[in-house]
């Protein structure tokens, strides 16, 4: 698969993860919202990790609105492709020790057409084609 890399934003998003609890969250803005739209959907993911640091997201199957916002941006950080219903953001550069995969609840926070959040809560589980 050809991942074309694009970016939600011009800043690397924070990011917020509780292994305990399979929460994962990513901030992109703390502009507080002026048009506030939530998405909510349900995907398989995968989460890789070094350590404990989060490398890259992996949604394996999201809502073609937000795969044509990922592909009205340009090039920067983070990296970000979308490919039919997959979206592939890479955070950081590593080497892969861990990979956390199942289906999560998933929730983008969007003002307008700008990315400001993505949150999801992990149900952990094999997820075909994974390992």
């Amino acid at each position: 698969m050809s991942r074309a890399r694009e970016q939600l934003s011009g800043e690397e998003p924070v990011v917020r993860w509780d292994p305990l609890r399979g929460r994962l969250e990513l901030c992109f803005t703390e502009v507080p919202c002026v048009h506030r739209t939530d998405v909510a959907f349900t995907s398989p993911v995968w989460l890789d990790f070094a350590e404990d640091e989060l490398l890259s997201v992996d949604l394996l199957d999201i809502p073609d609105l937000l795969g044509d916002l990922v592909a009205a941006r340009g090039a920067g950080t983070p990296r970000i492709a979308c490919d039919s219903g997959w979206l592939w953001m890479e955070l950081r550069k590593g080497g892969l020790t861990t990979r956390r995969t199942g289906l999560a609840e998933v929730e983008f926070t969007l003002d307008g057409a700008r990315l400001v959040s993505i949150r999801l809560q992990l149900d952990e589980e094999p997820v075909p084609g994974a390992s």
